[in-house]
């Protein structure tokens, strides 16, 4: 159930449109995934999606960083299965 909620407030975040706000959630969300991944592998179509759309945006560097490590993180998750 907590898991259920927290995926919910992750999916609205990934629609934030500041770059400080996004990156500090990015940073959360490969915590979050490292740790609970096996539980919410369902929910990486969704999150799929958003990171690729956000990687085709024109964001900092920094930030393309982030995101590539965010997608290696779901990579680890899904092979691990």
């Amino acid at each position: 159930m907590e898991l259920k909620r927290v995926t919910e407030v992750f999916s609205r975040m990934f629609h934030d449109p500041h770059s400080k706000v996004f990156s500090v959630f990015i940073d959360t969300f490969v915590d979050f995934v490292t740790v609970h991944g096996c539980d919410v592998v369902d929910w990486f179509s969704i999150c799929f999606a958003r990171l690729i759309s956000k990687a085709g945006m024109d964001v900092l560097s920094a930030l393309q960083s982030r995101i590539a490590r965010a997608l290696d993180a779901m990579r680890c998750v899904l092979i691990a299965q």
